[in-house]
């Protein structure tokens, strides 16, 4: 029987929110959604190629706007998330941004992911959001939609792009069954 292609870790809101309030606190308190969004899904990669394993997890997809991270984009849009996680930690904030809206501490994070997220506000904080995506879309897993549309972005593809070789792919691939292991 052939090893199944296609995997991912489970999302992890309280982790989302807090990485988000980690990078809104190195940039002041606010930022644009798209900017965070980028940073993040950099930090998620290194997550992969340093550790892996994802910082956030969930599912990905091809947008217009680049590679993005669903569950984390869909937290952003519903006003600073879903999950309790959010709750009294971030905000959405006008139409574009979203805000710190308590000190942040970490509980999820570990020293390792805050190291990530540090390495990816340094990345990106010279950059605007506009040049974020620019730059998104000349990542190897990256393909274009057309404006509204998204396309499935397997993990495997994410990994074949950061050119890991099969004995890490397989031990990611193991660590996302323990991790999803867990959930039930």
């Amino acid at each position: 029987m052939a090893a199944q292609r296609h995997f991912l870790f489970p999302y992890r809101p309280d982790k989302a929110a807090e990485a988000t309030a980690f990078l809104l606190d190195k940039c002041g308190g606010r930022k644009e959604y798209l900017w965070l969004l980028r940073a993040l899904y950099l930090a998620e990669r290194q997550s992969l190629k340093r550790y892996g394993r994802t910082l956030i997890g969930g599912a990905y997809s091809c947008q217009e706007v680049g590679p993005v991270m669903d569950s984390l984009l869909s937290d952003f849009k519903e006003d600073g998330g879903r999950d309790a996680a959010w709750n009294g930690l971030v905000e959405r904030h006008l139409d574009y941004e979203l805000r710190l809206i308590s000190e942040y501490r970490p509980a999820a994070l570990s020293l390792a992911d805050e190291e990530l997220l540090k390495d990816a506000y340094l990345a990106c904080q010279e950059r605007s959001w506009q040049q974020l995506i620019e730059d998104s879309s000349g990542l190897p897993e990256y393909e274009a939609t057309l404006r509204g549309r998204r396309k499935p972005l397997h993990l495997i593809r994410i990994l074949e792009a950061l050119e890991l070789d099969q004995d890490s792919i397989a031990a990611i691939r193991g660590k996302s069954k323990e991790a999803n292991a867990l959930l039930y």
